[in-house]
């Protein structure tokens, strides 16, 4: 009986001591609250407006502060094939990189829940703004609100981000439209902060309540 006892009590130790000297994986969330901007606002800001299919992506990297500093969290920049460049951009280009707020380095993942993903083989429409350095890769404006992904809602093909819907067979007459009617308009976005937009947009949904 204590021969068992002492080899149970052995085999825990070391079950307990090689745990502790495996790998641990390490989760961030990347989460955040986004503005609201319509679809007429998306349009007008965009620098690049495109259709495509999201192709494979590329390794994903820590991100850096302006001094090159290391921050702890991470990117994935992810390749677009562009089937149709509708506003903006340079139209014979293969391939276009996206930044996306998801990746893994090592044991670290990095998940997100309110940022938008771009999964291999989607066929998207995508509403795009340039970084700071105004190269590649792109950021999705408006977060969520700027990736629109093709589907069917009652046997119609629709491109949809889950609260506005384009139908692709008037995706250019609809865009041209937009633009020249809101030519010129100034946005909510123009003349409030981030955090002040966040602050009307949480007291419109009673996100406190």
């Amino acid at each position: 009986m204590k021969k068992k006892l002492f080899i149970c009590l052995l085999c825990f130790c070391l079950g307990a001591g090689v745990y502790q000297v495996l790998p641990r994986e390490t989760y961030i969330r990347a989460d955040a609250s986004t503005a609201f901007m319509s679809l007429e606002e998306m349009i007008c800001k965009s620098d690049l407006i495109l259709t495509g299919t999201v192709g494979a992506s590329e390794e994903s990297q820590w991100d850096t502060s302006k001094t090159g500093e290391k921050l702890h969290k991470i990117h994935t920049d992810v390749n677009i094939a562009p089937t149709q460049i509708i506003q903006g951009g340079q139209a014979a280009k293969q391939s276009i990189q996206v930044r996306t707020q998801v990746g893994e380095i090592g044991n670290t993942i990095q998940t997100t829940s309110s940022y938008p993903t771009l999964e291999q083989g989607e066929t998207v429409l995508l509403f795009l703004t340039e970084t700071e350095n105004h190269t590649e890769p792109y950021a999705i404006l408006g977060s969520w609100q700027g990736k629109f992904v093709l589907t069917e809602e009652d046997g119609i093909p629709v491109y949809t981000n889950g609260r506005d819907a384009i139908a692709p067979a008037a995706l250019d007459e609809t865009i041209s439209e937009i633009l020249d009617t809101y030519a010129g308009t100034q946005w909510e976005s123009d003349y409030y902060t981030p955090e002040e937009i966040e602050k009307m947009n949480n007291a419109l949904f009673h996100v406190d309540e």
